[in-house]
């Protein structure tokens, strides 16, 4: 019940889902069809689900050919034939029809699409599909922590393609999908296939990302504008501190994952020696931190000027630029580098689904002194409670933080 309750709270996604491909038209009920909001809840947790377990799950959406909106009750009928006990049907809109399979892979979803789309031409109905799988390929790394003690097995998710003069059997590869292997001897199959146009894949986790409102994007850059001049006397200081004091550049510039893992340029006052990354190498068993990230908390490669910008926080001051540009937002999980997001877990990818912040839960919470799992798992929780009232607060705790000092290493 506590992973649900979790969950229920999470009904962003989904909406962003149903308007970046559907266009959010709101729906009248059908008979024992799942909402939008219902569909949203089970959609969430079986994203939840997979990433633990190392499963799969697809979806398969029914489009109409043009505004045959009025054919969707036919449409529930005939799907229904075809549904495992397990299976979800949801409504998207007024006139798509959304099916949840789970443990089933890409190649299982368009059988079970198949499967549909001869009856709908016996029926004379017309629509057509798309089939969507989670998660696309995706390896994850042995897991180090015992309390994620489950290693995923990452199916992979091919494209699945026919020549339209061909026939060739589709074999659902995953655990759940022998029930949705389809007969070839329908009469014009390949026909109908044809019809349905490119039987491609498509990757269903960009659609649990989300963008910034326009709201805080007003905010980011009004306040880090201002930000930026009322510290600019700070801010060249500090430049200065770091050309006088070691050889290098001002500004240590890496490339980091953004919303998505989308990669873009991480500004900070460099606060290490410029062989830093070469070293690293040489230190990796000093590392104070289990997972992917590397800290040390008396790291030989920082310069004493580096030890007092981190220690208040003033290397981090750059980043202001980001949010001005966009890349990164006030308040969000910090962006990891490319390195640590190759070595994720899938569930710890999903705190990439937000653009990274300058400030968010960990920041406040002890920074360097907490593990790489309750990390994720603040950010995890930020993203269920991300609010207005809430960044207020975190940046109000942020300033607390920093003057302490606590973690900052």
């Amino acid at each position: 019940m506590g992973r649900v309750r979790v969950y229920l709270r999470h009904r962003m996604v989904f909406r962003l889902f149903q308007h970046k491909l559907f266009g959010g038209r709101k729906n009248d009920r059908l008979d024992g069809v799942f909402t939008a909001s219902e569909l949203e809840r089970l959609f969430e947790l079986e994203r939840a689900r997979v990433d633990r377990n190392g499963q799969v799950f697809s979806t398969v959406v029914f489009v109409p050919d043009g505004d045959r909106f009025k054919d969707l009750d036919a449409l529930v009928d005939v799907v229904r034939e075809h549904v495992r006990n397990y299976d979800v049907i949801g409504q998207l809109d007024a006139g798509r029809l959304a099916v949840l399979l789970p443990d089933t892979p890409s190649e299982g979803g368009w059988a079970f699409a198949d499967k549909n789309l001869a009856r709908i031409a016996e029926s004379g109905l017309k629509f057509n599909c798309e089939v969507y799988s989670y998660p696309a390929d995706w390896s994850s790394p042995e897991v180090e922590d015992e309390t994620e003690a489950v290693r995923p097995t990452p199916v992979p998710l091919s494209l699945v393609s026919d020549e339209e003069d061909q026939e060739e059997e589709v074999a659902p590869r995953a655990t759940g999908t022998d029930d949705v292997m389809m007969s070839e001897d329908r009469p014009g199959l390949a026909h109908i296939r044809a019809q349905a146009g490119e039987r491609s894949v498509r990757d269903l986790e960009p659609f649990f990302h989300r963008e910034v409102s326009i709201p805080r994007r007003i905010i980011d850059v009004v306040v880090s504008g201002t930000a930026i001049a009322l510290l600019s006397p700070v801010l060249i200081v500090t430049a200065a501190a770091v050309k006088m004091t070691s050889p290098g550049p001002i500004i240590f510039r890496q490339r980091r994952a953004g919303r998505g893992g989308t990669p873009f340029t991480f500004y900070k006052f460099r606060s290490m020696y410029v062989d830093a990354e070469e070293r690293k190498k040489a230190l990796a068993h000093l590392n104070e931190k289990r997972g992917p990230i590397f800290k040390m908390k008396n790291d030989p490669r920082m310069t004493p000027v580096g030890r007092f910008i981190r220690r208040a926080s003033i290397d981090e001051l750059p980043q202001l630029f980001n949010v001005l540009k966009g890349d990164m937002t006030l308040i969000g999980p910090r962006p990891p580098t490319l390195n640590e997001v190759d070595r994720y877990e899938r569930w710890q990818r999903r705190r990439l689904d937000i653009t990274g912040g300058l400030t968010c839960i960990w920041q406040v919470s002890g920074r360097s002194e907490v593990g790489f799992q309750d990390w994720v798992r603040m950010d995890l929780e930020y993203q269920r409670k991300r609010s207005f009232a809430f960044d207020v607060k975190l940046l109000f705790r942020t300033i607390g933080a920093v003057l302490s000092g606590r973690g900052a290493y």
